[in-house]
């Protein structure tokens, strides 16, 4: 069913005034304290540089760890090549004993069988000497060691190979003095001094090193304390945050608690007025119902009467002239009489106190299909008495009322179906037709809606309206019994 009537209604100036108080006291601020804890939620710039210093604290320790395993690999490859360099001369020192100690055993027994270490150390000794030479290049040692040291071992090799010709010759001598031991010892000599300075060398790695390791335990601990104390102080800001958040929430749900205390109590003042009004409203309907019917109906009744007595005292011959005045002033007087009974319905439906809910719908409906010649079925309960108040009462026959008015006025609908049904708790009315139908949206805010709504909303009820162009309308009202 299409629902017709004003969009909007202006209020009247104590009204307004009225409205407009409400608004300013529910605009309220949520307070100065809420105000300060936002400001000091706002970050500065000096969150940029904990960033900053956070991230060059990493940067830092991850390039002294570099460093420090970069110093420390080469003082381990410094170490492992002075220890193969001592180890060359160890073995060239080793060649030279076993040769010497050769051509000794062949010098004192004559036996070829002696001269064997001497022939197998001669090759090593001539390939160590380059690979030597190789490390003063490298500045592993000073050139003039390695140049005395090829120039001794070259005068050892001579003077063995001399004393092994001479014995050959049988006219060799022990070979524990002369120039063969004068060399011995100078190659001794260097060779100590070389690998003195390998030695020296290694140490000065192993101490380059252990300072490497020193500082960079001491950055570390450094850049440690630092991210420590950064962290703390991430921490400390991410509680102050926390803290000012929840002091925040606190703060807004109190606001929040308030406001809907401060709304709750203006929908009871609201309420209790609207219904205040409503009430006062169907007491005068009442009032000018009980006027319309003791006056007017005893002004009409009166009429009528005195009509019937004029009728029967004029002469027949004298109310054959004025017979069809007279007979159109009884008609009138009769449509009189069911005007005044219609309003008096209208205004405070009598069927409704005398009979209940369920007799006044009844009486509506055959009254509404006599006048419209519409089909309307009405299912209600057999038993007239619902157990609900008067004012609910006629607050769903208000409902039923206007709803009847509107496919009346609107609708355009074949069909009307009125139900009325008691649940365990509520009492509920539907009305439906095979309308027109309209849009919700467009009509949301008109009287006959909004009027039926508030109804519903006065005795915390339900009300639902389906409706679509085309598809007809559905009004259900719930209303709960007690």
């Amino acid at each position: 069913m299409t629902i017709g009537g004003q969009r909007h209604r202006r209020l009247p100036c104590h009204e307004c005034a009225t409205q407009g108080r409400m608004e300013a006291e529910m605009d309220l601020p949520l307070g100065k304290e809420v105000a300060q804890l936002m400001s000091a939620m706002r970050f500065r710039n000096w969150h940029h540089v904990m960033l900053a210093a956070g991230c060059a604290l990493v940067l830092s320790l991850l390039v002294s760890s570099h460093w420090q395993y970069a110093v420390s690999m080469d003082a381990i490859s410094g170490i492992k090549s002075q220890r193969d360099r001592m180890d060359r001369l160890d073995a060239l020192l080793i060649s030279l004993l076993d040769a010497e100690t050769g051509v000794r055993g062949y010098m004192v027994t004559g036996k070829d069988a002696y001269l064997e270490p001497y022939h197998a150390s001669i090759p090593e000794i001539q390939a160590l000497i380059p690979i030597i030479r190789k490390d003063a290049v490298e500045e592993a040692y000073p050139v003039e060691f390695v140049a005395g040291l090829e120039e001794k071992v070259a005068t050892k090799l001579n003077v063995l190979a001399t004393a092994v010709a001479e014995r050959r010759a049988r006219l060799g001598s022990s070979e524990g003095q002369g120039p063969g031991k004068s060399a011995m010892d100078d190659i001794r000599y260097l060779i100590g001094q070389m690998k003195q300075k390998g030695a020296s060398d290694a140490d000065g790695l192993l101490a380059e090193s252990i300072r490497a390791v020193n500082l960079t335990r001491w950055s570390t601990i450094a850049l440690g304390v630092g991210a420590m104390l950064l962290l703390i102080a991430v921490f400390s800001l991410i509680l102050r945050q926390f803290h000012l958040r929840a002091e925040i929430a606190e703060l807004l749900q109190g606001e929040n608690q308030r406001l809907e205390a401060e709304v709750s109590r203006r929908t009871a003042d609201l309420t209790a007025m609207a219904t205040y009004l409503s009430s006062v409203r169907e007491q005068e309907k009442g009032r000018l119902a009980r006027e319309l019917h003791d006056e007017m109906g005893a002004i009409l009744t009166s009429a009528k009467m005195d009509a019937s007595w004029i009728a029967r005292k004029i002469d027949p011959q004298a109310m054959a002239q004025i017979r069809e005045r007279f007979d159109r002033l009884v008609t009138q007087l009769n449509h009189g009489i069911t005007l005044k009974r219609r309003i008096i319905d209208n205004l405070r439906p009598p069927l409704l106190e005398e009979l209940g809910l369920t007799a006044s719908l009844q009486a509506m409906v055959d009254e509404f299909r006599a006048s419209t010649g519409l089909v309307v079925i009405f299912d209600g309960p057999e038993d007239a008495d619902l157990g609900i108040s008067g004012d609910r009462a006629l607050a769903l026959f208000r409902i039923a009322q206007e709803s009847m008015t509107n496919v009346r006025k609107y609708a355009q609908a074949r069909s009307v179906r009125i139900t009325l049904s008691r649940g365990h708790r509520n009492v509920r009315l539907e009305v439906s037709d095979d309308g027109c139908g309209f849009d919700e949206a467009a009509v949301a805010g008109t009287h006959g809606i909004a009027g039926m709504r508030y109804r519903v909303q006065m005795f915390r009820g339900s009300f639902v309206v389906n409706s679509a162009p085309g598809e007809g309308t559905r009004i259900v009202a719930e209303l709960p019994i007690v």
